[in-house]
């Protein structure tokens, strides 16, 4: 009966196939705890609130509209009318954006957006305040002039096809009125926090 030799050449053999072996378990754990961590450190992700059209209204917009509303002096009473909840208010914004399409007369220029931006910025008691405002809520200078340039878009749109001054007390009335008849024809779906 033959046994293994050790001589040697074959115990720096055994010792070599055992430290592979060695190093893949090392490996293997290694990479094990790194997913472990990674999905303990992981940021939750944004939950989506409702689907109009195919837009998403995400819980972080709610959030950061309500943070925006005192930063906001020229915005429509669409953005902060008490009879409607957080949520309705922007699925009824995404409703128009989406009856806005991309018709040119509904878009504001640049011009447009840097003023609203410049107006939002000029509530903060100075330059820093905003900055770090705005960097807590994540929005870089082409991020914000992004959610300025929808809101308008959605202003716009209400105000060419409501045939009231928004000062005007029937104003909200017609509001309800296009926006019902938008509602109609378009895909809204709400999704309900799931616990």
């Amino acid at each position: 009966m033959n046994k293994p030799s050790t001589t040697p050449t074959n115990r720096a053999q055994y010792l070599q196939g055992s430290s592979v072996a060695q190093c893949r378990v090392v490996v293997g754990v290694t990479a094990l705890l790194l997913f472990w961590f990674s999905i303990a450190l992981a940021a939750p992700a944004d939950r989506v609130v409702a689907v109009v059209e195919e837009e998403l209204v995400l819980a972080t917009e709610l959030d950061l509209n309500a943070a925006m509303a005192i930063h906001d002096p020229q915005a429509l009473v669409l953005w902060s009318d008490p009879a409607r909840s957080d949520s309705e208010r922007l699925i009824d914004a995404a409703v128009l954006r989406a009856a806005a399409g991309d018709v040119s007369v509904y878009t504001p220029s640049d011009l447009d957006v840097s003023e609203r931006v410049a107006s939002i910025r000029a509530t903060f008691d100075s330059t820093a305040a905003a900055d770090a405002f705005f960097a807590r809520w994540g929005l870089s200078d082409s991020a914000l002039d992004q959610w300025a340039q929808r809101r308008l878009v959605v202003e716009r749109f209400a105000l060419r096809n409501i045939r009231v001054p928004p000062a005007d007390d029937a104003w909200r009335g017609e509001l309800d009125t296009l926006l019902t008849t938008l509602r109609a024809g378009s895909r809204i779906r709400t999704i309900r926090e799931q616990r």
